[in-house]
């Protein structure tokens, strides 16, 4: 049993080295949309964690179950793929974060001891907004997933967003939202 948990978090280690240390490669210009570049990468990593293991089995490298070097590989993915949603997507996408980070950074301000919050509005509209892109950034990805179309400078809805939309009121009424 001692065993086969270390192999759990040798594996996991590995997984992680090779997952995290992916996002350092260039692949923003190739897909622009931060959810799908990560699950490229996941699965990438699971392609390299599964030739890793086929070459140890093959070999006999390690005296191990190959069903439970699989499980390994499979519970490091999902345990990459919750975190990576729950963590960096929402930061990426969050305006709380973008609040949060705004108000810590004002808080050395000489009127108050934060930031109003007409101050905090204009912000998050002149950066987030405006200086950052946001709209540009969301029609981007919308138009990769095709949920959206431009035509003549008017942006549209496909029938795949009006599918997705349907699906999400569902869901929406499941958790009360």
């Amino acid at each position: 049993m001692k065993r086969i948990f270390l192999i759990y978090i040798i594996i996991f280690f590995l997984f992680s080295l090779i997952f995290i240390s992916s996002f350092s490669l260039p692949l923003d210009k190739f897909q622009p949309v931060l959810f799908y570049r990560g699950l490229l990468l996941l699965g990438i990593t699971i392609l390299i964690s599964g030739t890793c293991i086929y070459v140890v089995v093959k070999n006999n490298y390690l005296k191990q179950n190959t069903e439970s070097l699989i499980s390994a590989v499979l519970v490091s993915a999902a345990i990459h793929l919750s975190f990576f949603v729950v963590f960096p997507v929402t930061f990426e996408r969050s305006i709380t974060m973008y609040l949060l980070e705004t108000i810590d950074g004002n808080e050395n301000s000489e009127l108050c001891a934060g930031i109003s919050k007409l101050n905090l509005e204009n912000k998050l509209i002149d950066e987030y907004v405006i200086k950052n892109k946001a709209i540009d950034k969301r029609i981007t990805e919308q138009k990769v997933l095709d949920f959206i179309k431009e035509e003549n400078q008017c942006i549209k809805t496909t029938p795949r967003n009006k599918s997705f939309l349907k699906f999400s009121e569902i869901i929406k009424r499941l958790y009360s939202i």
